[in-house]
């Protein structure tokens, strides 16, 4: 039997500063490629001398930029290989990287695709950053579910489709969950196959702000072709809405519930136009529910009401809540965890829309107006959101030196509940949080609001200060890639359900 052809791809854009490098080290691997391909996807740098000083060593192939999901796709159709990888322009493999994972692959022959680990480094324009994560998690061995660390049968390619081009992002990510959703089976070796250069440029820097907006867009599709799949076979999706149906048909009057929801609401109270129903769940929050209240009060042009659903607090709580008097309304539950707090709230509510702020974040003076004022222009829009900022309380000061210039905790777009204002309808339609979920529940519930095809728009300002303190609950209970993949075979199990 003949070895079988691998087949390199690497996407470049303005890459000329780093490119040699990245195409010497596919060259020297332990098991030599059979194929390097170099997709240049409408550079304006030097990058296509690069790639032709190789000679014959590279294919070069020419796009007008497109992205590097369309890159991607357009080395993989001049692929002859039998196995597929990839090689960003500023990246590096490790020389036993194809050696490793073809061993893999002869030693479990049922193996669709195979990554490693991948180990950041950091050009000396980032040295300060290098030395703040000396010891944080970046600066180890990270698994890598991203195609640099990829290896993967070309038959893979195939049945699962190339890389969504639409996706700025995310494109890879959405990648591995079709191929997992098609059957591929997967390992992830222990080894560090690849070495990842953080620079001032990286895509991943420019493109943060937009990563949970592809996150959830990635899961509406994915559920989109499901249920297109059950359409194709005579069914649909449970609770899907007849055909006709409008999609902002549902009861709003009391006692009405998410008629064909998961999770069913009991509105107590008929929606009183115009109003905004402002929830905050709370649990020993003593420290800072009252600024978070005050940010509430503060909001100016809008008619509020405000529901602070106490969660068990063993601490000064309720003396806190107990000093607003009559500007607040407080609910108080045995705990049950921020997902029945909401619900809680939810019930209760008495306006046209709906608001959420945690007890612990502040809320700019006019984020109630401007979100109002889109919603009232904009009818088909049913939720509105902004931007959302971190800041860290003193006794973090050496967090916040290390992390601040983080793209995660600088100003960017974030659907979350404490961001949005949203159309009590649309509760009414999908239902409330599952209540199952500690952690996470706003995630599961941004994917049934997808499902459902409700519209959303963020307006590109900052509205929501959020607070770094050692008791966070993202602190205490760290939302990991697993409780992502759970979210998401839950949405698919409610797709597939008879």
């Amino acid at each position: 039997m003949s070895a079988p052809r691998v087949t390199c791809i690497i996407p470049v854009y303005d890459g000329e500063r780093f490119l040699a490098a990245s195409i010497e080290s596919v060259l020297a691997q332990s098991r030599p490629v059979d194929e390097i391909i170099v997709v240049d996807d409408g550079s304006t740098d030097g990058s296509a001398d690069v790639a032709r000083s190789f000679g014959d060593a590279v294919v070069y192939v020419y796009q007008e930029n497109a992205g590097p999901a369309a890159a991607r796709n357009r080395g993989l159709a001049a692929a002859s290989g039998d196995f597929i990888s990839f090689c960003d322009a500023d990246d590096l493999w490790e020389p036993r990287k194809l050696e490793q994972q073809l061993l893999r692959f002869a030693e479990r022959p049922e193996l669709g695709y195979v990554v490693g680990h991948v180990q950041n480094f950091w050009e000396e324009e980032v040295a300060e950053e290098r030395e703040r994560m000396a010891n944080h998690m970046r600066a180890r061995p990270i698994p890598g579910y991203v195609t640099l660390a990829l290896l993967a049968r070309r038959e893979w390619f195939e049945r699962a489709g190339g890389f969504d081009e639409d996706l700025g992002h995310g494109d890879a990510a959405d990648w591995f969950r079709r191929a997992d959703a098609a059957g591929a089976v997967s390992e992830l070796s222990d080894d560090v196959i690849a070495r990842r250069r953080l620079h001032g440029q990286n895509r991943s820097r420019t493109m943060a702000s937009s990563s949970r907006t592809e996150f959830l867009t990635m899961l509406k599709r994915k559920l989109d072709r499901e249920r297109a799949a059950g359409a194709a076979g005579g069914g649909g999706p449970a609770g899907a809405a007849p055909a006709g149906a409008s999609p902002k048909s549902a009861p709003s009057g009391r006692g009405a519930t998410a008629d064909g929801a998961e999770h069913p609401l009991d509105f107590r109270h008929t929606a009183r136009e115009g109003l905004i129903s402002c929830i905050v769940p709370v649990f020993n929050g003593e420290a800072f529910v009252a600024e978070a209240l005050d940010s509430i009060l503060r909001q100016s042009g809008v008619d509020t009401e405000v529901i602070v659903v106490d969660d068990g607090s063993t601490d000064g709580t309720p003396e806190v809540l107990d000093g607003f008097g009559d500007r607040i309304r407080v609910i108080r539950q045995e705990n049950a965890g921020p997902a029945a707090a909401r619900n809680r709230g939810l019930a209760e509510s008495r306006g046209e829309f709906v608001a959420f702020l945690d007890a612990d974040d502040i809320w700019v003076d006019d984020k109630l107006a401007s979100q109002l004022a889109v919603l009232r222009e904009q009818e088909d829009v049913e939720i509105c959101s902004g931007h959302l900022r971190s800041f860290w309380v003193p006794e973090l000061d050496h967090e916040r030196e290390e992390l601040e210039n983080e793209p995660y905790h600088q100003e960017r777009a974030m659907l979350s509940p404490c961001t949005i204002l949203t159309r009590r309808a649309v509760f009414e339609r999908v239902g409330g949080f599952d209540v199952s979920l500690r952690n996470g529940e706003d995630t599961d519930w941004f994917v049934r609001a997808l499902r459902s095809e409700v519209k959303a728009h963020t307006i590109p300002r900052l509205l929501v200060h959020r607070r770094q303190h050692t008791e966070n609950l993202t602190r205490r209970t760290p939302p990991s890639q697993l409780g992502l993949i759970d979210h998401i075979k839950r949405a698919l199990d409610r797709e597939r359900a008879p």
